[in-house]
């Protein structure tokens, strides 16, 4: 009872916040490469002043069993109207698939969801060592950081700010310095 009157009586000044904030929303989607249509942001707002999924926040995994609950209902309503033969067919292959079925596309989903979602602006390096000279030429660097006394790890990070790239780009060059000897060795 409260959600009905708190969901019809919003003051206008909350109502010009939440449109404020769901213009923050759709231009960081688009900054960031992914943009947003007005049917998710208005989705996005029913959900958020819907109290049942505040509840669902502290439960993801329940949020994500609703989710593909609607998926589910989704697809049998396009069976509703069929024969009571044909539609219970379908219920009972779903009612078999769906426990198995759920764990490959709820994953493929949600790799799908991730390629989609937008990343954090890079630090600046760009160096990616391309060749086989910049590789050799980390390896180099960090043998003879690492004969002046330093750990390989601090190794790694002078030769990578020298470098202009990251401890990991360094880290992966001189794990790979065996292949490297025997490429400039055939060259």
């Amino acid at each position: 009872m409260f959600c009905n009157f708190f969901c019809h009586h919003v003051p206008t000044v909350d109502r010009n916040r939440i449109q404020q904030a769901r213009q923050v929303a759709k231009r960081a989607f688009e900054k960031a490469g992914a943009p947003i249509n007005d049917e998710a942001l208005d989705l996005g707002e029913k959900m958020a002043l819907d109290p049942r999924f505040v509840q669902l926040l502290d439960h993801p995994d329940q949020l994500a069993r609703a989710s593909s609950v609607a998926g589910v209902l989704v697809v049998a309503e396009k069976f509703a109207d069929a024969p009571d033969e044909q539609r219970s067919k379908f219920l009972q292959e779903m009612e078999e698939q769906l426990p198995y079925g759920l764990r490959v596309g709820i994953r493929s989903m949600m790799k799908n969801l991730v390629k989609g979602l937008p990343k954090r602006p890079s630090t600046g390096r760009n160096e990616l060592l391309g060749t086989p000279q910049k590789r050799k030429k980390a390896c180099d660097l960090v043998s003879k950081i690492e004969l002046s006394g330093v750990s390989k790890r601090e190794a790694y990070a002078k030769a990578a700010k020298e470098m202009n790239c990251s401890p990991r780009t360094i880290q992966r060059a001189w794990r790979e310095r065996a292949k490297l000897r025997t490429k400039t060795t055939k060259s």
